[in-house]
């Protein structure tokens, strides 16, 4: 097997290369053939295997490019992801303070609870139900019944029904 590489316009030599393989039936393989250490200028260039057995011979040609690495050509390449990422933040961001203003608005009770000040379940306490849009229990101590107590809220928000809780 002879392998050359040759310079597309001139059909000038850059790299040959030979080895002999001993092929009893068909043989397919990949061969790598380095061009390191070489000053080959960019540009086209062919690449011709020969195979020669008993009074035969076989030729095959492919063209491929060397193209010099550019800091320019890589800056094109880059900027328009870069682009891209910068919208898509500029976007992700904009529509999340969107989102959070849309949730905000569709809180019933705007103003944040503080459990501390809460009743917690004791002894002595019952149990009123869950407190509104959580997952916590609220709970009335039963030596507070002595003072007095202000049920406030809409038509239909359940001031009876709540009401009704304390004296049952």
């Amino acid at each position: 097997m002879t392998y050359m590489v040759k310079e597309a316009d001139a059909g000038l030599i850059v790299k040959k290369q030979s080895e002999t393989i001993e092929i009893e039936d068909v043989l397919t393989f990949t061969r790598a053939l380095s061009l390191e250490g070489l000053e080959i200028d960019p540009g086209s260039y062919f690449l011709e295997v020969w195979a020669d057995f008993d009074e035969f011979s076989v030729k095959d040609v492919d063209g491929f490019e060397i193209v010099e690495f550019s800091l320019l050509d890589m800056f094109f390449a880059v900027i328009p992801w870069l682009i891209l990422v910068l919208v898509l933040v500029t976007f992700g961001y904009f529509g999340r303070l969107r989102y959070i203003k849309w949730k905000l608005s569709r809180v019933r009770y705007p103003l944040p609870v503080n459990f501390g000040k809460i009743p917690r379940k004791s002894d002595k306490a019952f149990w009123l139900g869950k407190i509104a849009d959580t997952d916590r229990d609220a709970w009335y101590d039963s030596k507070d019944l002595m003072t007095h107590i202000l049920i406030a809220g809409s038509t239909g928000a359940g001031k009876s029904v709540g009401a009704s809780i304390y004296f049952e």
